[in-house]
């Protein structure tokens, strides 16, 4: 992602508008992961002159308080 947001981010969207999808379930925990491929959200985000970003929210208290935890233990580590 680091990579992503350094080289790619800086220059995409400037002068029509970019869509990025299926991102990266691990860099996504606030959307919804995708039923038929766990490895993907359901988020997306449009780039044109700044950034905006997409996703159909999670609505499952429990797997958003899972999914902090689990992006504090990558952290801490």
């Amino acid at each position: 992602m680091l990579m992503f947001m350094s080289s790619i981010e800086p220059n995409i969207g400037k002068n029509r508008p970019c869509f990025i999808y299926h991102i990266l379930a691990n860099q996504s925990i606030l959307s919804e992961i995708n039923r038929k491929d766990y490895r993907i959200a359901e988020r997306f985000e449009i780039y044109y002159k700044g950034i905006e970003n997409g996703c159909v929210g999670s609505t499952d208290f429990k797997k958003r308080i899972r999914n902090f935890k689990i992006d504090n233990q990558m952290r801490i580590k």
